[in-house]
């Protein structure tokens, strides 16, 4: 391949009507149709093979790839001659190019100046489409010739004399436009090495490169391939030019890096996609999935269904997102990142963060300095670039609480507002999210409440659907079962995590389900029945409970919500139009493990879902009140330590102090002296 392309491009320079007359027996050949039924839509581009040129002329290529801006004129202008009407104007785009020519950008040099490439890299910054004079017609006021004048954008010009003498204050009779954006675009940090910092190049775009349609797949964090040639810009000094020259890059074609362009279904996919048996799907695809990953069923089960997802809804202009959020919060060593690093490789567009080495602005947007037009532009973080598809952010325990607040938009809003420096931006934000942190001291305490021991604020806590506790506790036969699973990866001789079901057929399941199927929620069916009983009679079981008359909630309609969202994700995971009472029963038996983890109360018996909510349990809130009202009736509304600890006896000392820090921080007591605390009112 490389020799071919080298002397493909040492072939002897061709003149442009023989360019032209190539072109015009190509595209004759090879893409007349298309060009016809281009011009009947209203369409004036036309996506051309690369590939295909250089198979009808191995000349015509070598040409192109030494001279692409003349050589696409010729092509243009062939097109032209075809005899149909309204074909003015009309552009050939080149797709395709091999990849010898495919340049990263930190590697672009002098020698590609003036040549056919494609480059790589996401859209960091871009102005807006804005008109561009190209050519203008001048008149002389003294004999009345006319000056035509094609400018080098970005600089316009005037003529200086006319042939008569006359020199300056010409007559502008008209000017040529044409449609022009510009962009910022920087290398994809999933290619850089080590500590590389990503490069930036300013990408120019024109005509039909601007339309609607394309402005869309180039907005900030779009990834593209992006085909066109390398020029060089003079850099001034004080008006004057220095030898120096800024790079930029005239686009010919863009491609984009969307969610859909990640997994390709052929016919043959799609047909054993729709032969494979539904019946227990989930419990054999889970089966198979993440092998290298040993137990942990209902979180790989929750995964499968997060990457599916549920469907948007929209009740009168306010937006219901099926995006589905897992967080996983366990001791060292049990396979976390493994989790999320493994779970967003099967997402047709996956992106993964940590909370350590990441903030909240690099996860979200932030407003920076505009290289192309001077003053602010803002800039989308991960969130904005994982749109469309799924994120992962490890290390969550690790972030500062500006950073957590950062991202409760985009978890629960499924975008995010950016109102800084002059700048009023929204990125849309739509990306299921599953996140990864450690307990509060490292490692679960296991005669401790798991509850307690996770240090994520209770406005972040409870935007995540599902929340999963991986404990590490020994046992014999899990523990021999999880010696031979690591064991075995360093044995060539074994063959490494047999599984039924391969992961590219489930990554393309998920892949086909989560955009094909489209199933509703109707009114009287089994499955609306069914998450309704089970949601009412939770509550209305416990609306006779309390603790020292303290109503409890054991669950509220958030976590309705998130109920039908997993089982309409399990109603196309089944591939059916219609959500079951066997989809409802799946989402009711993850529902039930994660209440039974994080919202059930030890010390009242009982689920409290204001342990996940607002942080405090319904025992927590008697406690608070005992402690208020011990104040009130204290002397002087002032108690200290020792004498709390007598009045309230039957209490752990831990547990008073820390409902003493909450009324702290909430202003409703301070403490004047060291272990005297007076009331606030």
């Amino acid at each position: 391949m490389r020799y071919w392309l080298i002397s493909l491009m040492q072939k002897k320079k061709m003149e442009v009507p023989e360019q032209i007359e190539k072109f015009k027996e190509f595209l004759e050949s090879y893409y007349q149709e298309e060009i016809f039924n281009a011009v009947q839509k209203g369409i004036n581009f036309l996506e051309v093979s690369f590939s295909e040129l250089s198979e009808f002329d191995i000349d015509l290529s070598s040409e192109l790839l030494e001279n692409p801006e003349d050589t696409l004129k010729c092509a243009d202008i062939a097109v032209e001659q075809f005899d149909l009407e309204n074909i003015k104007d009309f552009r050939i785009r080149i797709k395709g190019l091999p990849k010898l020519v495919q340049i990263p950008i930190r590697q672009l040099r002098s020698d590609h100046l003036g040549k056919f490439l494609s480059i790589k890299g996401s859209v960091q910054k871009k102005t807006d489409v804005r008109p561009q004079v190209i050519v203008s017609k001048f008149e002389c006021p003294v004999c009345g010739d006319i000056i035509n004048l094609l400018h080098d954008p970005p600089y316009y010009k005037e003529p200086m004399k006319c042939g008569c003498g006359r020199k300056g204050r010409f007559h502008l009779l008209s000017e040529e436009m044409i449609d022009h954006q510009s962009m910022l675009v920087e290398e994809l940090h999933a290619e850089l090495k080590g500590d590389q910092q990503p490069r930036k190049l300013k990408v120019n775009l024109l005509k039909d490169l601007t339309r609607p349609l394309s402005d869309d797949k180039t907005n900030p964090g779009a990834e593209l391939t992006i085909t066109g040639w390398l020029k060089g810009r003079y850099i001034t000094s004080k008006g004057i030019k220095t030898t120096d020259m800024e790079l930029e890059f005239h686009a010919n074609h863009i491609k984009s890096e969307a969610a859909t362009m990640d997994i390709t279904l052929s016919n043959e996919d799609i047909e054993g996609i729709k032969a494979f048996d539904t019946k227990d799907i989930l419990n054999k695809l889970s089966q198979s999935f993440l092998p290298y990953i040993q137990g942990h069923m209902n979180i790989k089960k929750a995964g499968i269904l997060f990457l599916i997802e549920g469907e948007d809804f929209n009740y009168g202009g306010k937006a219901s997102y099926g995006t589905i959020n897992l967080l996983l919060v366990g001791d060292p060593g049990k396979a976390k990142s493994t989790f999320l690093r493994s779970i967003i490789t099967y997402s047709p567009k996956g992106i993964y963060a940590t909370g350590m080495g990441g903030t909240g602005i690099g996860l979200t947007a932030s407003v920076t300095k505009n290289e192309l037009e001077g003053g602010w532009s803002a800039v989308g973080g991960s969130f904005p670039r994982a749109n469309g598809g799924h994120i992962a952010i490890d290390e969550l325990d690790k972030m500062n609480k500006d950073d957590r607040l950062a991202i409760n938009e985009p978890l629960s809003e499924c975008k995010i507002t950016i109102d800084k420096a002059d700048q009023h931006v929204v990125f849309k934000a739509r990306a299921g999210a599953i996140c990864a942190a450690n307990p509060k001291y490292g490692r679960f305490d296991p005669f401790g409440l798991i509850a307690d021991q996770i240090d994520i604020p209770p406005f972040l806590f409870n935007r995540f659907d599902l929340i999963f506790p991986l404990q590490d506790t020994p046992n014999k036969a899990e523990d021999e079962q999880l010696a031979e699973t690591i064991l075995d990866f360093f044995d060539d001789g074994v063959e490494k995590y047999p599984t039924e079901i391969s992961a590219d057929f489930i990554k393309k399941y998920c892949f086909y389900v989560r955009n094909n199927i489209h199933p509703k929620l109707k009114k009287g069916s089994k499955a609306y029945s069914r998450i309704k009983d089970f949601f009412v009679d939770l509550r209305t079981n416990y609306s006779t409970r309390s603790v020292d008359g303290k109503p409890v909630v054991p669950i509220s309609p958030r976590q309705l919500n998130t109920l039908v969202k997993l089982t309409i994700a399990h109603c196309k995971l089944r591939r059916s139009a219609t959500p079951s009472e066997e989809d409802a029963e799946v989402a009711i038996s993850l529902m039930t493990g994660f209440l039974q983890s994080f919202g059930f109360d030890q010390e009242a018996g009982v689920f409290d879902i204001d342990r996940i909510d607002t942080g405090t349990s319904v025992s927590q809130r008697d406690l608070r009140e005992r402690i208020l009202l011990v104040l009130r009736n204290e002397e002087g509304k002032q108690i200290r330590h020792e004498q709390l600890l007598e009045k309230l006896n039957d209490v752990e000392e831990h547990k008073i102090n820390e409902i003493i820090e909450k009324l702290k921080m909430a202003s409703d007591i301070f403490e004047p002296r060291n272990g005297l605390y007076k009331l606030l009112e």
